[in-house]
């Protein structure tokens, strides 16, 4: 009796040789599973050393230990007490303030402030990276992922990807440094040219997947998804009609990627 993933298998494989709809699967379905499938192809991406899930459970992690900070000096009035540096002169004028205290002190501490454009790249990426997990639905995460001969041949269920991903995006969204970063509404190019000019290496690889992330689900771009296509192919758990959908999508991007191909 035939397994399952050789059912999948042989329905992909039927659908790649065949010529294709006139009216193709990507234009019949609607914005929310489009928005799945971009999220279930960014996300499962086997591109090694600058794939989604390399920098979700790898760079994410020496992120947590080494998240930029600004070093804002503040003057602080404390009374009858000091923390910090005394700045004297300020505080013989507090002391002698008309309702004059021999007890004021005014101190200099340095307060760190994680609020940087950087931060808040790092913020963007990861909110929509819990955006596209929470959209991949069941019958891809009990599926299975394909990889081509020169990355290895084989299949990797992809619920232990997924799991390893959420539970890093959720650890990282635990950080008591992340609350003070706003996130913003769009990312500017501030952003991004204070990502790659910071000392730590890691923010220049955030703002690399960001940009990924902006081809994979430009609107009006399929290319970028067929691209990936190449390197990895999720596959559903079961020839649902649903599931059906998905290899036929995932057979349109190949049959398209060809087609890019001879154009060029």
């Amino acid at each position: 009796m035939e397994s399952d993933e050789v059912k999948i298998l042989r329905r992909f494989i039927g659908w790649t040789m065949s010529p294709g709809s006139t009216r193709k699967v990507w234009e019949r379905v609607g914005p929310e599973t489009r928005f799945a499938m971009r999220s279930a192809y960014f996300l499962l991406d086997h591109d090694p050393g600058r794939d989604a899930e390399s920098f979700i459970t790898v760079t994410l992690e020496r992120l947590m230990q080494s998240v930029s900070r600004v070093n804002e000096p503040l003057r602080v009035e404390y009374q009858g007490k000091v923390r910090g540096r005394v700045i004297w002169h300020a505080t013989f004028k507090a002391r002698y303030r008309e309702d004059f205290d021999p007890s004021r002190y005014v101190c200099r501490q340095i307060q760190r402030e994680y609020d940087t454009p950087e931060n808040q790249l790092l913020k963007f990426v990861v909110d929509r990276i819990s955006e596209s997990l929470s959209a991949i639905p069941e019958v891809i995460r009990n599926g299975f992922s394909c990889f081509p001969v020169s990355a290895g041949a084989g299949f990797l269920p992809a619920a232990d990807r997924i799991g390893r991903m959420e539970s890093s995006v959720r650890n990282f969204q635990k950080h008591s440094r992340l609350r003070a970063v706003r996130l913003p509404a769009h990312i500017t190019e501030s952003h991004l040219l204070k990502a790659e000019m910071s000392p730590v290496r890691d923010y220049a690889e955030v703002a690399d997947l960001y940009q990924s992330y902006a081809r994979c689900f430009s609107r009006s771009d399929w290319r970028h998804t067929a691209r990936i296509a190449r390197r990895v192919l999720p596959l559903p758990a079961e020839l649902t009609t649903e599931g059906e959908t998905w290899i036929e999508l995932g057979a349109e991007l190949i049959r398209e990627g060809r087609e890019a191909d001879r154009k060029m």
